[in-house]
């Protein structure tokens, strides 16, 4: 592994490399590569989370909004309230871009 990316020895310098801390210092980095990982699958797991969670949000929200926008008779707080409320959720959609519609499927 260290052949590769040092380039080996060019003979010029007196350096001695011990095959027992290579594999010391290999296992190391295979070591640090395992726990990258786990960070960064840890961290897809929960924005993973964080969607299904916004999604199931989202869907309350909406339901609000249905039921409000449906009544009879609204308190003007309440209406200012769920406007207020739709207004945080586009700062808060407009955070993250939309993701790319799919391609249609082409026509035989």
């Amino acid at each position: 592994m260290f052949d590769i990316l040092f380039g080996g020895c060019s003979g010029r310098c007196n350096c001695r490399f011990d095959p027992a801390q290579i594999q010391r210092l290999e296992a190391l980095i295979t070591m640090k590569f395992a726990q990258v990982t786990d960070a960064l699958n840890a961290t897809a797991a929960r924005v993973a989370k964080i969607g299904t969670e916004t999604q199931a949000l989202l869907a309350k929200i909406d339901e609000l909004s249905d039921a409000i926008t449906s009544a009879d008779s609204v308190p003007q707080e309440v209406a200012d309230a769920l406007a207020a409320l739709q207004a945080q959720v586009a700062v808060v959609d407009d955070l993250v871009a939309d993701a790319p519609a799919p391609e249609p499927e082409p026509e035989d």
